[in-house]
C-alpha cells in the first residue's frame, strides 16, 4: 500500500517537471504534446474490425531490435494489424515518418486513467514488451484485462532494483508478464531466484536483425573503390576519446599494416564532423559525402543509415561508446566473422562479455594493446578462421526469439 502510495507521488512528479521542462527543450515539449495527440494517432485503429497485437519499445534501439519480432508476427498472424509503442519522442518521430505499415503512438503516461482509456480503445489481443520500460499501472492494467503479456529479448544482472530486498514493487511487474524471453543463462537464473519460472532462453533479436540486413548482402559502390584491395578498419558509432585513440593507432595502422580507416562518428551534424575533420587533418581525410576517385587512407562518414551495411567490407571493426556510458552496437559488425574492437566500459553487455569470451572480440584500452591485437591477427590467419566459424556458430544459437514470441503467441491466442 505504501509503495502504491509512493509510486503515485513519484508519477505526478514526474509528469510536473516534465511539463516544467517541455518549456526549455524541443524534445521535452513533443514528449508532452505527443501524449495528447495518442487519441489521433489511434484515429484509424479504432475504425479498422482487425484485431491487435501491441509491441512496445522504449527508443529507437529496442525499436531496432524488436523488428525482427514484429516482422514475424505479421506472417504468423496476417489476419492482425501490429501497433508500435514508444516512450522516447525521437523514436516515435523516426518510426512515424517511415513505418506506413503499422499503427504508431506513444506510451501513454502511467496514470491509471490513460492506461484504462488506452486499452479501451486499443483492446489488443497480446502486448510484447521489446526488453525493458516498465510501468507499474501499465503492466498492472494489462494483466488484469487478462491479455497476453510478454517480455522478448530481455537481460538481466545482479544489481538491478529487481533482486535487491526492497525491490518487492517492482519484483510484480515481473510476475505479471505471461512469458519472458531472455538473452542468456544468467538472466533466467536471477529470475528463478525471485520465483519468477515463466522463463526460456531464446537469445538477442538483435541477432536476427544483423543477419537479417547481412543476409542482404547490398553493395556500396563508393566503400569497395575507397577499400580497393587493402585491409579496412571500419571504426563505428565513435565519440571524442574513441577517435583520440584511433588517432594515435593511426600511423601504425597505414604504416605497418597498409591500412585503409573509415571513421562513423555516432554523430554527423555539420559541428561534429567538422571538429573530426580537424582532430584528423594531418591525415587528409576525405569525406563520404564528397570523396571521388580519393587517395587518402582515411574517410569520415557523413550520412546516417549506412554503418551497419558498411561493416561488410571491414577486414577489423572498432565500436565507439566503450570509453563513456558504453558500447554501441558491436553484433552489427560481428555478424561479419571479423574481430571486433571496443574500450572498456562494457560491464551492461552480455554480448561483449559473451564475444570477448570467444575471443571474437577484445577490450582495448590504450594505443599499444590496440596494435599489438591488429599484429596479432594479421599475422595468424587461424585466429581469423576461429573467429568466423566460432561467431556464425554463436549468431545461429542467438536468432531464436521471433519464432519463440510466434509459438508461445499462437498457443494463447488459439484459445481465445
Amino acid at each position: 500500500m505504501i509503495s502504491a502510495i509512493l509510486y503515485a507521488l513519484f508519477l505526478r512528479l514526474y509528469y510536473s517537471f516534465a511539463q516544467i521542462y517541455a518549456f526549455f527543450n524541443p524534445k521535452g515539449k513533443e514528449w508532452i504534446q505527443g501524449r495528447k495527440r495518442i487519441n489521433e494517432d489511434l484515429k484509424s485503429l479504432s475504425k479498422e474490425n482487425k484485431p491487435i497485437i501491441w509491441l512496445h519499445a522504449s527508443s529507437l534501439g529496442e525499436y531496432e531490435q524488436g523488428l525482427p519480432v514484429a516482422e514475424t508476427l505479421k506472417r504468423k498472424f496476417s489476419g492482425h494489424r501490429i501497433l508500435w509503442t514508444f516512450y522516447s519522442p525521437s523514436a516515435y518521430t523516426v518510426v512515424k515518418s517511415k513505418d506506413k505499415d503499422d499503427y504508431i503512438a506513444y506510451l501513454p503516461f502511467d496514470f491509471k486513467k490513460n492506461i484504462e482509456s488506452f486499452l479501451d480503445i486499443v483492446k489488443p489481443k497480446a502486448v510484447v514488451f521489446i526488453k525493458y520500460d516498465f510501468w507499474h499501472n501499465t503492466i498492472g492494467s494489462i494483466k488484469k484485462r487478462n491479455i497476453s503479456l510478454v517480455l522478448a529479448g530481455a537481460a538481466f544482472r545482479e544489481n538491478q532494483v529487481f533482486f535487491k530486498g526492497y525491490g518487492v514493487f517492482f519484483r510484480k511487474m515481473l510476475h505479471s508478464f505471461d512469458m519472458i524471453f531472455v538473452q542468456d543463462e544468467n538472466s533466467k537464473n536471477l529470475l528463478n531466484k525471485i520465483g519468477v519460472n515463466q522463463v526460456e532462453i531464446t537469445g538477442d533479436p538483435r541477432a536476427e536483425r544483423v543477419l537479417e540486413i547481412k543476409n542482404k548482402n547490398e553493395r556500396n559502390l563508393q566503400i569497395e573503390s575507397f577499400k580497393g584491395e587493402k585491409v579496412l578498419l571500419v571504426a563505428g558509432s565513435t565519440w571524442e576519446e574513441d577517435e583520440k585513440l584511433l588517432k594515435s593507432c593511426l600511423p601504425a595502422f597505414i604504416e605497418k599494416f597498409d591500412m585503409k580507416i573509415l571513421i562513423a562518428p555516432h554523430e554527423i551534424s555539420n559541428k561534429r564532423i567538422a571538429s573530426v575533420m580537424q582532430l584528423f587533418k594531418e591525415f587528409k581525410p576525405v569525406l563520404y559525402s564528397e570523396a571521388q576517385k580519393e587517395t587518402s587512407n582515411l574517410m569520415i562518414m557523413d550520412k546516417m543509415g549506412l554503418l551497419s551495411r558498411t561493416y561488410k567490407y571491414a577486414s577489423f571493426a572498432y565500436v565507439g561508446g566503450g570509453f563513456g556510458k558504453g558500447i554501441h552496437n558491436i553484433l552489427e559488425a560481428a555478424v561479419y566473422g571479423i574481430p571486433v574492437f571496443f574500450g572498456p566500459n562494457t560491464d551492461k553487455f552480455i554480448e561483449a562479455r559473451e564475444l570477448t569470451t570467444m575471443k571474437s572480440a577484445y577490450i582495448v584500452e590504450d594505443k599499444n594493446e590496440f596494435i599489438r591485437l591488429i599484429n596479432l591477427q594479421e599475422e595468424n590467419d587461424s585466429i581469423k578462421t576461429a573467429i568466423l566459424e566460432n561467431n556464425a556458430n554463436y549468431f545461429l544459437n542467438k536468432s531464436n526469439t521471433s519464432e519463440a514470441v510466434c509459438k508461445y503467441l499462437n498457443k494463447k491466442l488459439a484459445h481465445e
